[in-house]
This record gives structure tokens, sequence and C-alpha cells, in this order.
């Protein structure tokens, strides 16, 4: 129970990093971002999820 509860503790940081760089991006480059930047760094979300999934599901 307790490596589940790290996996998803390790998923939630990994997002709340991601959303803030993110954000920390559009707020500095409001003018030059464009929504294939912000695409580009969604697609390592998956990255974080399966890597969480698999920590969870070995235990």
């Amino acid at each position: 129970m307790q490596r589940h509860f790290r996996g998803i503790v390790l998923l939630f940081i990994a997002l709340v990093f991601s959303l803030q760089f993110i954000s920390q991006r559009s707020d500095c480059f409001k003018q030059s971002l464009s929504a294939a930047d912000i695409l580009l760094k969604l697609k390592f979300f998956p990255i974080y999820l399966i890597a969480a999934i698999a920590a969870i599901l070995h235990g």
C-alpha cells in the first residue's frame, strides 16, 4: 500500500512541475508561445503516467 501511495505522489509531483513549467513559459513568452509549443510539452505527460502506473503495478 505504501508503494501504491508513493506512485500516486510521484505522479502528482511530476504533473505539478510540468504545469508550473508550462505556465511559467506562457507568462514569459505569451506572444511567442503557440499551441504547438504547449502540445509539445503535453506529450511528455503520458511518459509520467506510464511510469507511475508501471511502478504501482509492480508494487
